[in-house]
């Protein structure tokens, strides 16, 4: 399929190349690398002047180095002198996939495809039942016949969440179908252990636990009888108990006395407190070491993100952890420092254009939220709940206990980049507008967010009083009458609880582990009603966060008075690049960013190089604006109602 594709843009024969690509078949990394090579400089912007003015500023336009606009349009719709200037292509599934139900083709990532490619072709056209086998076979490597028995699908799940996933929605749905009635699946979650990673592991560590803790004892593990958690009886899950938690898919369960237990639960027991934390900064420390440096490894650089949000979780609220356990958690947090640092300079402008299916940046947002509206028949309203301030490792507090609350709600996980500097008043704005900083009115100021929320959607056609913007303060008042009975086709929520919290913490990050928990107990109760009234009006609903949070050492204010455009406990952002190198000068090692593509031009961002904060020496405080994986990875999750599932 690659060379099919790339003998359609041969090097040096046309200076201005047109491409309709409404199935994403250049959006392949392999396809973009070998485009590169062969000189191309592609526009993929989504507005005809967006692109004609981002055309412009490539010329000239050469043979050697031509430019090449990608739109998933028709090209009669770009603007007319680049239409008639320019070679025309015109890309279709439908060819690299003849005989497949091309529905379930689209649903493929690039990779996936390659794999469905690589595969024998079919004899003749197949309907999406047999699409759907084909493609859990080719790609997925397993036959529905053979995810019978619990144990050989919680394994083949470790490789698809690790690897070849997503499972698209048709395979998902066909899955369930299969399954869903079987006795060995009675109370299982399959909708999201099939579709989300972080609940697929959340649910084999639960029932872990109860397999060790619950209804089952010591004496039923040693005589093999069964439990509730039924799949941990089976030999095939038992033989690989010690492969899942190496691989951090499994952590170990504290019992008091681990040899009391049969060798096969060895592996997944623990003694001491410490145990739990090293099996993840194991983990951590083998994330870490994956080649980062380019766009696409975004897949490793989720792994590493999550990976080190368990690990910070344990290591924070450690008070009492053993001195091997403090050393090894420093190690692993600059190794990740300086991973995913070197990794951002390289990959964030090139993230900022890989907008659809899936979304990368926070402004990207509002646009794949019209994306899903469109695939679902431009019907349904949707909403935009931004918890501001809440980091990855927030979210793994709260969602597990959101899924043990709400079994009807299913969850699908997703993660982000912030903007740079990762301050409220240009993350979030971004988030909520759509736009990336360039694009927007103010950095220092968030007061035209709810005019950008709806202009966003008038240029989706929504009419202006069926578009809603509203800031929740729920500890003090309910939210408004209109979003409680869903009077709208498009709102965006701000709550801003989270953040409070996150500036209140001024005894560092164990502080605000405890603040989240009570955050739980007495204010997420009044949130969760609130999504669970959209999702019984069939609303989909969307939580984003636009920054997360670390925990930073003071180490003096820097003296610049009205010279600084917006001061953060992370950041200083100039208009004047000279002063930026003086702060950053002064307060060595800093990051002096500018120039990426995303910011304006002549903006300038200096940050901390090292967990540290511009506040009074040796004060702890949490806090954003730099970039820091922890800052900068934020999750997104849509949540649709029991219905959605079905």
């Amino acid at each position: 399929m690659r060379e099919r594709i790339l003998r359609r843009f041969p090097a040096g024969a046309h200076p201005l190349v047109l491409a309709s690509d409404p199935d994403g078949l250049l959006e392949d990394d392999d396809v973009r690398q070998a485009l590169a090579g062969r000189g191309y400089r592609l526009v993929c912007e989504g507005d005809p002047f967006g692109t004609w003015a981002a055309a412009e500023a490539l010329r000239p336009w050469t043979f050697a180095e031509p430019v090449l606009i990608v739109t998933r349009g028709p090209l009669e719709a770009l603007p007319y002198d680049l239409w008639e200037e320019g070679h025309r292509v015109e890309l279709s599934l439908a060819d690299e996939f003849a005989g497949y139900s091309l529905p379930l083709v689209r649903e493929l990532t690039p990779a996936q495809r390659r794999a469905l490619a690589a595969a024998a072709p079919p004899e003749g056209r197949l309907n999406r039942r047999a699409t759907a086998e084909v493609i859990l076979r080719e790609v997925f490597g397993a036959a529905l016949r053979s995810l019978a028995d619990p144990g050989a699908l919680l394994l083949w799940l470790s490789g698809v969440h690790e690897g070849t996933g997503p499972l698209p929605p048709a395979i998902r749905r066909a899955l369930l179908g299969d399954l869903a009635g079987q006795p060995a699946y009675r109370g299982w979650p399959l909708a999201d252990v099939l579709s989300d990673a972080q609940a697929y592991r959340a649910f084999v560590q639960q029932a872990w636990e109860r397999h060790v803790r619950g209804s089952a004892s010591i004496r039923r593990m040693v005589d093999g009888q069964g439990s509730y958690a039924a799949a941990f009886d089976g030999e095939r899950l038992q033989a690989a108990l010690g492969a899942l938690v190496e691989r951090g898919l499994l952590c170990p369960v504290l019992v008091e006395n681990p040899a009391a237990f049969p060798l096969w639960a060895r592996p997944g027991l623990a003694k001491d407190e410490a145990a739990g934390l090293l099996r993840r900064l194991e983990e951590v420390h083998e994330a870490a070491s994956a080649p980062l440096g380019e766009a696409e490894d975004w897949e490793a650089v989720g792994r590493l993100a999550r990976a080190w949000a368990q690990a910070a979780l344990a290591g924070q609220a450690g008070a009492d952890l053993p001195e091997e356990a403090r050393v090894r958690y420093c190690d692993a947090e600059r190794a990740v420092d300086a991973r995913f640092g070197a990794w951002l300079q390289a990959a964030y402008t090139a993230l900022a254009g890989r907008r659809l299916p899936e979304p990368h940046h926070v402004h990207h947002v509002p646009g794949f939220l019209a994306y899903r509206w469109r695939q679902r028949g431009a019907t349904g309203r949707v909403a935009l709940l931004v918890l501001d301030g809440l980091s990855l490792a927030d979210w793994q507090v709260i969602g597990p206990a959101w899924r043990e609350r709400h079994p009807a709600w299913a969850l699908e996980e997703r993660l982000l980049l912030a903007q740079v500097p990762t301050v409220t008043a240009i993350s979030r704005q971004a988030l909520v507008t759509g736009r990336p900083p360039a694009d927007l009115e103010s950095l220092t100021s968030g007061a035209a967010e709810a005019a950008g929320w709806r202009a966003f959607w008038q240029g989706e056609d929504f009419a202006e009083e069926v578009v809603r913007y509203e800031r929740l303060a729920l500890a003090r008042q309910e939210a408004s009458a209109e979003v409680l009975e869903a009077r709208f086709a498009a709102a965006c929520l701000v709550d801003s609880s989270i953040d409070d919290l996150v500036h209140g913490s001024t005894l560092g990050a164990a502080q605000l582990q405890g603040s989240l928990r009570r955050w739980l107990d007495d204010y997420s109760p009044a949130l969760e009603a609130v999504i669970d009234r959209l999702l019984g009006a069939g609303v989909s609903v969307t939580i984003a966060s636009d920054h997360g949070h670390v925990e930073a050492s003071g180490i003096g204010r820097p003296n610049e008075g009205i010279l600084a455009d917006a001061r953060a406990l992370r950041c200083r952002v100039y208009s004047d690049g000279a002063q930026a190198q003086r702060t950053a000068d002064t307060f060595p090692p800093s990051i002096v960013w500018a120039d990426d593509g995303l910011l304006p031009a002549g903006v300038t961002a200096v940050m901390p190089a090292r967990r540290e904060a511009y506040t009074n020496h040796g004060a702890k405080v949490v806090a954003h604006g730099g970039v820091t994986i922890e800052e900068m990875v934020v999750p997104l999750v849509t949540i649709d109602g029991e219905r959605a599932r079905c």
